[in-house]
This record gives structure tokens, C-alpha cells and sequence, in this order.
């Protein structure tokens, strides 16, 4: 076998029917210990195809394809290395077109869908925010006064403790079943958000989301 003709990865060769194919990587049968080609065509669907090392390296069989010009089954033509070094001698046009092509549909497919990510983020964090960069607490006057009144019960009052956005959130989920509308009111209250009245369990699942996404925005500001 000859050594300078294994194909490497990255690897683009032509076959004899002229259509052309990069190399994935050249694998090992698990049964039979035979090397197998793992290459991927360049064209359609860019399906993935196996072919036997000896089989891929061999001459084309001039008998029956008698006017076939190319020695080789496979000929090399260049390599992602060969683009990047601009070797144009040994890169076709459309070799260069298609690694355009699939760079950039790949960055726009990775943009796109970090953008969305992010938008839809903002959005939900948004939507529970204040107009200032961070959702005040009830002050000590207000905190006073609700006791004097006898209207402050513990579960309120571990929920205001909380000391960040995550902590709030387990307190609430802990406490789900103990929960009504006049606490809810209140801990919408304390983080300044507003909470649409309805039936008890979507009251609590709409603030369990506010909290949910402030937490997000609170870690993605502290990190």
C-alpha cells in the first residue's frame, strides 16, 4: 500500500465521475481489522459514506470505464489547508465556494440562535423588572409597620430575608401549599412587580416565573 496516498482529514478528492468528497478520517473494522475510509460528499445532501482503504486508493478500471482520463479512483485535490494557505493551484472554485458557504451559514445558524437565546432572556427578565438596575426591597419603615399591625407572617418574612433572587424563589416553592392571594400581594409588593389576579395556583406559577427569570438576569450580571 502506498503510504503517500492514505488520505488524511480535511482531505478533498475528486472521484472519476467527477463529483468531490472530503475525508471525515480513515477507521479500523472492529471484526475484520480492515481500514475503511469515512468520507462525506461535497454536494446534495452531504451524506456520509464508508469504502475500504484498498478500495478508495485503487486505480479506476480503464476496461470498463475506457474513457476515463483519471488514474485513480479517488485524486486528491486540496484541503482545508490548502484554502487557508491560498494554494490555489491545487483548490477549485467551487472547493472555495462551498468552505464559504458552509462557514458562514454555520456562524449565521450560531449567531441567530444565541441572539434569540438572548432576546428571550432579556425579554422574560425584563418584563419583571423595575425601571432601576435592581428591584428594591420594602424599607424598614414598611417592614415596621406591618408588624405593628400583626399582619406580617413568617413565611413573608423568609421570603423578604431572602438575600438574593434564588434564595426567594425556594422559599416560595417550599411554602407553595401555605400560600394565598394576600401573600402573594405582598411578595409581588416587596420585588415591585405586579401579578395578574386569577385563580391561586396561576397566581403563584406567574410569580415563581417572574422570579425565575430575575434570578437568570441576576446571575448573568454577577458573573
Amino acid at each position: 500500500m502506498e503510504q503517500g496516498r492514505i488520505p488524511k482529514p480535511g482531505e478533498i478528492y475528486k472521484h472519476f465521475k467527477d463529483k468531490q468528497y472530503q475525508i471525515i478520517t480513515v477507521a479500523t473494522h472492529s471484526e475484520s481489522r480492515e481500514l475503511m475510509v469515512v468520507y462525506q460528499a461535497l454536494y446534495g445532501d452531504f451524506k456520509t459514506f464508508v469504502r475500504p482503504l484498498e478500495m478508495f486508493i485503487s486505480e479506476v478500471d480503464h476496461i470498463k470505464y475506457p474513457d476515463i482520463k483519471q488514474k485513480y479512483r479517488f485524486e486528491r485535490k486540496s484541503s482545508f489547508e490548502d484554502l487557508l494557505c491560498g494554494n490555489e493551484n491545487q483548490v477549485t472554485a467551487d472547493s472555495i465556494r462551498l468552505v464559504e458557504n458552509v462557514g458562514e451559514a454555520g456562524n449565521r445558524e450560531a449567531g441567530n440562535r444565541e441572539a434569540g437565546n438572548r432576546e428571550a432572556e432579556n425579554r422574560e427578565a425584563e418584563t419583571c423588572e423595575t425601571e432601576h438596575s435592581e428591584v428594591e426591597k420594602f424599607t424598614e419603615d414598611q417592614g415596621e409597620a406591618l408588624e405593628m399591625t400583626g399582619e406580617v407572617n413568617s413565611i413573608l418574612m423568609e421570603f423578604l430575608d431572602g438575600t438574593s433572587y434564588n434564595k426567594k424563589l425556594e422559599v416560595l416553592l417550599l411554602n407553595k401549599k401555605h400560600l394565598n392571594d394576600r401573600l402573594i400581594n405582598d411578595m409581588a409588593v416587596s420585588l415591585d412587580v405586579a401579578v395578574d389576579e386569577g385563580p391561586l395556583e396561576t397566581r403563584i406559577q406567574g410569580l415563581v416565573n417572574c422570579l425565575s427569570a430575575l434570578s437568570r438576569f441576576e446571575h448573568r450580571r454577577l458573573r
